[in-house]
């Protein structure tokens, strides 16, 4: 075979190649278009596509959109105001649990997000209380402390 052979041949070959993906894409025309995806994108808004049980098809599912919607967390909130969350014991999820405060880690925990029951007199250090500011200041009670700073924009704790 001479080298002009070979190209008319190479030259055949990719036309037929053109012709067949033409034939794929008319065929398809669209990921819904494709054999093994779902019929209609109708009732699947915000889902996602995974493989289905049967490792043949995609299928659309709704997306977990909170942390009590995955699997290895806590079924709700109810009753677990001031815990924290961790590992079980089991090191296959996540509970909620109360702080030991007893001079670890967590220590005591005062919850005032609005500061509520904080007055006046109980600031040290620079920053102002009244109209919630911009403030920085040390909360002093024995031997802790801690250092409470307000977001300007709305008066929560940072």
């Amino acid at each position: 075979m001479s080298i002009a052979d070979d190209l008319k041949k190479l030259e055949r070959d990719i036309a037929d190649f053109n012709r067949r993906l033409t034939n794929i894409r008319r065929t398809a025309g669209s990921f819904l278009g494709l054999i093994d995806t779902p019929a209609s994108y109708a009732g699947q808004a915000l889902k996602h596509f995974r493989v289905n049980a049967g490792e043949n098809a995609l299928e659309f599912i709704a997306a977990i959109s909170t942390f009590l919607g995955l699997s290895d967390t806590p079924a709700d909130y109810a009753g677990q105001t001031g815990k924290f969350c961790r590992v079980n014991v089991g090191e296959d999820g996540l509970e909620f649990a109360v702080g030991g405060g007893n001079g670890g880690g967590y220590g005591k925990e005062v919850t005032d997000e609005n500061f509520d029951s904080l007055i006046n007199g109980d600031i040290h250090g620079q920053g102002v209380y009244s109209g919630w500011g911009a403030w920085n200041t040390d909360v002093e009670d024995a031997d802790c402390s801690a250092q409470i700073v307000a977001n300007p924009a709305n008066g929560k704790m940072l």
